[in-house]
């Protein structure tokens, strides 16, 4: 579609080029006496001078020749321009000036710096996109717009913008020249090729090809072609952006690049410094243009190495770019992309990648987080935008260079998209010097997960790599050998200490251009005698040091303030004139040490910048490195100057917050120079403000080392002393990290220092809090029950960290009581907590709920509801109160009603404080737990969608990774398992990314995974055999040891187990796997418990335990009063089958119902049922069978119910002797398995009755592996079953 968009792009501005033509200005007077000739004007604009006689939609000149004449003067002039400063740097409509009626060209040198060139001139190297130093090259480019505008009277690149015409330059070609003779449109399009190595090498070249332009005109050849280049010399170096040595690996990131997967790619680039980390990302970056999906670059720099996602930050920005760069329309689609994959949490991109303002609406409003919450959510909304776009037909590489100043948030985001939740089509290249401990914890966490990943090693290039440098930059290969060999030996074959050694010789002209020669000479006896320096940092501060005194002390201070930096900010540092500054960066940048950064506006109403007002950047990290490290004594007092300009300059302009690792960074560089307290308080506060931030964004380790830097400032008694609030931040801050570190005794030895200066209620329980929440982010829970037992015990709450089985019940009869005599209206008619000690109470008993389920101890959740419900008595309420797990306890103790006057208490309470955590959590409870019991399930599926959805607002990742996954897992016998089966390894993956330490949760899912796949027989033909590419047994019986027998995970196992054994024929085994089940509570209260009795009543069926069978039957059978529609096609399938087998496949109708369940199954089925009469195994068994195809909202018929009931009855005629009526049962069966999913069970069957398969009677054709259902619908509207019933009856005639 880009490739697409490009082709579209490229035809409408075309059609553009030629409308703005008509907007050119004509000026046809002069000012003959100033002599100044005339400039060629912007086609948008009216001011400038425009050619002089100049006709609209004209070409400016009509005689060919006389425009040779023309660009020779001007071409003349340039090179003169070459010999005396090296480079023009400015040709633009200001410095080029044509005379058409004189036959005169002229290039004005651009001296003054007051202004940057315009747009339409600027070369692609120009642009600041390309990571390149422009040299006299750059100016043949500039000099050719001017040329192609002069003949065709447009630009060779526009469009409606800035970007427009940035990428414009970059990537396309400019259309042809109609009318221009062929020789002269082919110099000028060598002018504008892309890569400078591609244009012509010198002024002079492009002369000699002019005058072959000359004869071929006069003798009117104006469709013959010239040979470019032939006298093309120049005698000035000019590198090619080719790399030498590098070719085995650019194949190997290309040939990762071109196999993306399913999964994502890790592709890390390391070598030492100079060895062409940056050249070869560039080199990709370059080539990748033109191709499908996006290639973004983004760099770590040193002095942000505490700042989060900086260089994810200049990737993004670079995405955004080339989106605005399309058609207007596919901006759009990104918008609606962005709207529709994330909903209202697409403002959550904006907060960590502010390049995305500009697509998302700024008008949804989001609950703000904090912590882990925020970079939780981030991360998930983050992961599901780059899958909404990614894919490995249309891949995403993502290059991020000097990653070894990469901070810890960053890394843990490269994790999370590579490792934890890989995103298909997606490649991040990690380029560094070292790697860390945690880049190489990265790496090797990347080798165990699914993903590509692979180490390419930069080593110094070979003797011959030189060579072959040496003989395309001197055009040839004569005396090269030795002077590769002296090269190689002085800088060991590091790539950029090659070229700078290479230009350190052309500079000291011991490499010259001989003009009588037009070759290149060098004296090989003086190069060997050179002192060369040890490094690149060496060389280049000698080169600093050879410049004027007033460029080095710019230099030095420009390299204080970091990568960006303008005349203005250096004004405010030194004494020196504003004029001064300027020349010096001039010069500066001359040197080709520093480059100016191209940030240019179309609207031309505005004011111009001044100098002091354009910013630079340095050419190459290794020149600021040269330049600081030759401040010496002077960094402090600098850093310290530059801290205190940032602070009162965001202080101002109130951008402190955005930028407060800039301006603490270099207040810590300084802290050994800070004497006045007021100012080390001051330092203290924004380390505060500092260390704050990046915990925000996970980055802890950076938030301690802030936290560290402001206490360093004064001894412990003397920050307490001056300070009482902010010392509490900042241990607090310290305790935070350390224990979110794993560094628990540090964390301990805070917490102490804490409680012995606090005596505040409100911070004391701020403190007990963290650590109890500390404990859990660790997933050391039993940890986080002791930490919590004891602070709310010193928070004056009872609390004991054990309970007696007799404490217990008296607690949960205290519970009802509670419950029953004051009711939901009630409490909510009772104050609200305002006190912050209140509210944290209530969280740590909330938290303390969720600590007893997932160890699975009642006795801790029980307590922590009592304990709720009467704080809530004594001191009012808030949405902290657990009322939907008081919901769901009540269910699960048969208090039905209660559970959901409760249910909706919290949920009126969640609305009210406005709390999409608390609505999420409701919403679960509804449809997890008590919500089935009154209403379908189809009616419930949008509270689940919901409760994930405000569960991911509110940054909940484990709750809502649970709610995913576990939703679908324990919804048993529904329509076909295949979409289940891939629904909860989704989910499962989730959990593992969002909430590792949710063992009990993830084995739950490994189970049911592992279950339908051996449903489907994927990796066992033995149905008795649980099996799972998730699952492993051993793995799972330890998770349920580590929970004390967890009732949960030991019932979800044994129903599995006895689902297999009895469609395997095993009953007396899968009877034993009954016994010794501890149903609790909260169990009782789940979705797949009535499923849980329906196999457990066919197991106790088959072997004969009738009066068990009758218990358990009893109990289904108030489930489905309570919810017909959930739960009334189980239990006329288990009582026919129960009776079946107790009454002997008798004709006799044996069996009464109650009446509301007669009114129900009429209602459902159309049908007419006496509620009086007794009905026969038959009639059950045909209830059930019907009840299975009314979908009850459901887009399928439940296909596990239909084949267990058409089996029962394929049974029951086949003991009858009417093997035509059983086959056709039969067939209808195992149909009806391969429809749900169960291929294994349909085989089974097939094996267990031959004559299935005979083909006298047809039971129509299926296919069973994709779910499909067409013929199963067709088959079951054919077959008539009251009548099969009828006519094998008594009384038929």
């Amino acid at each position: 579609k880009k490739n697409k968009n490009k082709k579209k792009k490229k035809k409408k501005n075309k059609k553009m080029k030629r409308n703005k033509s008509l907007n050119i200005s004509i000026n046809r007077e002069m000012n003959e006496e100033e002599g100044t000739g005339s400039s060629i004007s912007s086609p948008q604009s009216s001011t400038n001078l425009s050619l002089i006689g100049s006709v609209v939609g004209q070409p400016y000149f009509q005689n060919y020749k006389d425009f040779c004449n023309v660009a020779i003067q001007c071409l003349s002039e340039l090179d003169d321009i070459h010999e005396e400063l090296g480079k023009h740097g400015h040709i633009c409509n200001e410095t080029l000036r044509i005379h058409k009626k004189k036959e005169e060209g002229k290039m004005i040198k651009y001296i003054s710096s007051q202004r940057t060139p315009t747009i339409y001139y600027l070369s692609p190297e120009q642009t600041g996109k390309m990571n390149k130093i422009p040299d006299h090259r750059s100016d043949f480019y500039s000099l050719g717009v001017g040329f192609y505008s002069c003949l065709t009277q447009i630009y060779p690149h526009t469009g409606s913008n800035t970007m427009e015409i940035i990428y414009s330059h970059i990537v396309q070609k400019p259309d042809g020249m109609e009318y221009v003779p062929t020789c002269i449109e082919q110099v000028i399009m060598k002018m504008l090729e892309k890569a400078p190595e591609d244009r012509y090498k010198s002024c002079q070249g492009i002369i000699s090809d002019l005058k072959k332009c000359k004869e071929l005109l006069e003798a009117s050849r104006f469709e013959e072609k010239i040979i470019l280049g032939t006298n093309d010399h120049s005698g000035k170096l000019a590198f090619s952006n080719k790399l030498y040595g590098r070719e085995e690996e650019e194949r190997e990131i290309k040939e990762a690049l071109e196999t993306l997967e399913d999964t994502s790619t890790l592709v890390t680039l390391t070598g030492a410094v100079g060895t062409g980390k940056t050249e070869i990302i560039d080199k990709l970056h370059g080539e990748a243009v033109e191709t499908k999906g996006f290639f973004i670059t983004g760099k770590f720099e040193q002095t942000k190495s505490k700042e989060p996602y900086t260089a994810f930050q200049m990737a993004f920005s670079d995405m955004v770019e080339q989106i605005f760069v399309e058609e207007e329309e596919t901006i759009k689609e990104w918008k609606e992309l962005i709207r529709e994959t994330l909903l209202d949490r697409a403002k959550v991109l904006c907060d960590f990648m502010p390049a995305f303002t500009t697509l998302v609406d700024q008008t949804t409003k989001i609950e703000e987080l904090q912590g882990k919450n925020a970079f939780d959510r981030f991360n998930i909304v983050f992961t599901e935008f780059l899958k909404s776009f990614t894919s490995p037909e249309n891949p995403l590489v993502i290059a991020l260079d000097d990653a070894q100043f990469a901070d810890s948030a960053s890394l843990e985001l490269i994790k999370l998209v590579c490792c934890k939740n890989p995103v298909p089509g997606l490649a991040i290249i990690l380029s560094y010097k070292e790697a860390s401990e945690d880049i190489q914890e990265l790496i090797n966490e990347a080798k165990k997960a699914s993903v590509r990943q692979s180490t390419i090693t930069l080593k110094s290039l070979k003797e011959e790599h030189i060579q072959q440098l040496l003989g395309d930059l001197l055009g040839t290969k004569e005396g090269i050998k030795e002077l590769a060999a002296v090269i190689m030996e002085k800088t060991a074959g590091t790539p950029f200490f090659v070229r700078a050694t290479i230009t350190k010789l052309y500079e000291e002209k011991l490499l010259k251009w001989n003009k009588m020669t037009t070759k290149w000479d060098w004296d090989i006896i003086a190069i060997k005698d050179i002192t060369m320096a040890n490094n690149v940092v060496e060389l280049l501060t000698e080169k600093i040091q050879q410049l004027e005194p007033i460029v080095i002390k710019v230099l030095k201070v420009c390299s204080v303030i970091g990568s960006n930096f303008n005349g203005k900010m250096i004004g405010a540092l030194i004494s020196d004139p504003h004029d001064i500054i300027v020349e010096a960066l001039l010069a500066a940048k001359n040197f080709d040490l520093i480059v100016p950064i191209v940030k240019l506006d179309m609207d031309k109403k505005k004011k111009k910048k001044s100098s002091s007002e354009i910013n630079y950047s340095w050419a190459h990290e290794r020149v600021q490195q040269s330049a600081y490290s030759m401040l010496g004594d002077e960094k402090k007092r600098y850093h310290f100057k530059v801290a205190k300009l940032l602070y009162e300059l965001h202080s101002k302009e109130k951008t402190l917050e955005t930028h407060i690792f800039d301006v603490v960074q270099h207040f810590n560089n300084a802290q050994d120079i800070l004497t006045l307290d007021e100012e080390k308080m001051m330092v203290c506060k924004l380390n505060n403000l500092a260390a704050q931030t990046a915990y925000d964004t996970v980055a802890y380790k950076e938030a301690n080392d802030f936290a560290k830097s402001a206490l360093s400032m004064f001894t412990t008694d003397e920050i307490w002393s001056k300070d009482e609030d902010l010392a509490y931040d900042l241990y607090l801050m310290r305790s935070r990290c350390e224990y979110s570190l794993g560094h628990t005794d540090t964390g301990i030895e805070f917490v102490d220092e804490l409680r012995k200066r606090v005596n505040d209620e409100n911070k004391l329980a701020v403190i007990y809090s963290m650590v109890v929440s500390s404990y859990v982010m660790l997933g050391r829970f039993q940890d986080a029950v002791l930490a919590g037992s004891s602070a709310l015990t010193s928070m004056g709450i009872s609390f004991p960290k054990k309970c007696s089985k007799p404490k217990i019940l008296l607690l949960v009869i205290k519970l009802i009581f509670i419950c029953k005599t004051k009711r939901g209206d009630y409490f909510y008619r009772l104050p609200r907590l305002t006190q912050e000690k209140d509210i944290i109470s209530m969280q740590l008993l909330h938290e303390m709920f969720l600590l007893g389920s997932v160890l699975a101890e009642d006795s801790i959740s029980i307590l922590a509801l009592v304990r709720s419900l009467e704080f809530a008595l004594k001191h009012g309420v808030h949405c902290n109160i657990p009322f939907s797990f008081l919901s769901l306890l009540l269910c699960g103790l048969g208090q039905l009603d209660l559970a959901t006057e409760y249910g909706e208490l919290g949920k009126k309470l969640a609305d009210e404080y406005n709390s999409p955590g608390h609505l999420g959590l409701n919403h679960f409870a509804n449809f997890s737990y008590y919500g089935h019991q009154r209403q379908p399930f189809a009616e419930l599926e949008p509270l689940k969608q919901r409760a994930i959805d405000y569960l991911l607002q509110a940054g909940q990742t484990q709750l809502w990774a649970f709610c995913v996954g576990s939703s679908t897992a324990y919804i048993i016998e529904r329509s076909n398992i295949t979409p289940k089966m891939d629904a909860i390894a989704k989910g499962h993956e989730m959990m593992k990314n969002y909430s590792p330490s949710d063992k009990q949760t993830r084995a739950t899912m490994q189970l049911f995974h592992a279950y339908y796949q051996t449903l489907k027989g994927i990796f066992t033909e033995d149905i008795i055999d649980l099996t799972g590419e998730l699952y492993n047994e051993k793995s799972y019986d330890e998770v349920v040891a580590s929970h004390d027998n967890s009732p949960p995970l030991v019932m979800y196992k044994r129903y599995c187990l006895m689902n297999l054994n009895f469609l395997g024929g095993k009953y007396k085994e899968a009877y034993e796997l009954t016994k010794g089940v501890v149903v609790n509570s909260v169990l009782k209260a789940q979705i797949m418990y009535a499923d849980y009795l329906f196999i457990n009543i066919l197991i106790c069926s088959k072997v004969k335990k009738y009066k068990k069978a009758k218990k358990l039957l009893s109990v289904l059978e108030s489930k489905s009063l309570k919810c017909f529609e959930n739960s009334a096609n189980l239990y006329f399938l288990a009582l026919g089958y129960y009776t079946k087998l107790k009454y002997k496949n008798t004709k006799k109708r044996v069996v009464k119902l109650k009446k509301q369940i007669i009114e129900r199954y009429n209602h459902f089925t159309n049908s007419s049922l006496d509620v009086t009469a007794k009905f026969s195994i038959e009639k059950f068994l045909l209830m059930g069978i019907r009840l299975a195809k009314v979908q009850f909202g459901y887009p399928d018929p439940f296909y596990g119910l239909m084949a267990f009931a058409q089996e029962f009855m394929g049974e029951y005629y086949d003991d009858s002797g009417n093997d035509y009526v059983a086959k056709m049962f039969f067939n209808q069966a195992v149909q009806s398995w391969r429809a749900y999913g169960a291929d294994l069970v349909a085989t089974r069957l097939e094996a267990r009755y031959p004559y299935i398969c005979d083909s006298n009677i047809s039971g129509g054709s299926f296919r069973g592996q994709n779910g499909s259902t067409d013929n199963v619908n067709e088959l079951n509207e054919q077959l008539d079953l009251n009548t099969i019933v009828t006519c094998n009856s008594d009384d038929c005639s």
